[in-house]
């Protein structure tokens, strides 16, 4: 593993530094792809490895925006640096960057996920590839969130909907029980009140019609 290298940013110390992880196992290659960053205006760290145990514990570690990487190295290819760093959390965008990459390999690598190739030989296009694949990803990570708020607001709701209806049949039933209890005291007062005169009529027709009225209360009630 190579150590950390920080291209000069005084010109711009507001600028933010593009952490770039670049997977590849040529000097001169590194060299040339951050004297390209350079010259265009890209204030970035870089931080190089050729090992791909160091690569993937590097992502693990520490955050990068983006990883840049070689297609052909000792004993793997980035396609496998890709498999088995895709997982992890915070995974950054892939770009490769090649001179021995076919057109099949690099449409396959576009299908498993990697954001973006260029080939070594048009490598002035780098700063706009790595720009482009940086934005493409925040766009990304902007639609997941917003989708992410969507389903949390949707469930607050779906909550409150179900807390608001439970409030209202509660409400209903206390109401219910309070009407309930309100007519069925008044109802038994007027049972003992026509009890009292079925008792107490002095004629027939006045306490059948208190019998009757009787009758129909026991119904209600």
């Amino acid at each position: 593993m190579y150590p950390i290298i920080a291209p000069n940013s005084s010109d711009n110390p507001a600028q933010k530094p593009l952490l770039l992880l670049h997977l590849e196992d040529s000097a001169v290659d590194q060299r040339l792809n951050q004297i390209t960053l350079s010259k265009a205006g890209i204030v970035c760290k870089v931080t190089c490895t050729d090992n791909l145990q160091d690569f993937l514990e590097l992502l693990r570690s520490h955050r990068f925006d983006l990883v840049l990487a070689d297609y052909y190295l000792l004993g793997f290819t980035a396609l496998d640096a890709w498999a088995q760093a895709r997982s992890l959390e915070g995974c950054p965008p892939f770009v490769l960057l090649s001179g021995a990459i076919g057109e099949t390999a690099a449409v396959e690598a576009i299908r498993q996920g990697i954001a973006d190739y260029l080939l070594k030989d048009n490598i002035a296009r780098l700063p706009h590839v790595l720009l482009r694949a940086l934005e493409v990803h925040e766009a990304r990570l902007a639609k997941e969130q917003a989708v992410q708020d969507l389903q949390r607001s949707e469930r607050q709701l779906a909550e409150l909907t179900e807390h608001l209806q439970q409030s209202i049949e509660k409400e209903r039933a206390a109401i219910a029980r309070e009407i309930h209890d309100d007519i069925g005291g008044s109802l038994t007062s007027v049972k003992f009140d026509l009890s009292w005169i079925d008792r107490n009529a002095t004629t027939l027709e006045v306490q059948t019609h208190a019998r009757s009225a009787l009758e129909m209360l026991q119904h209600a009630l």
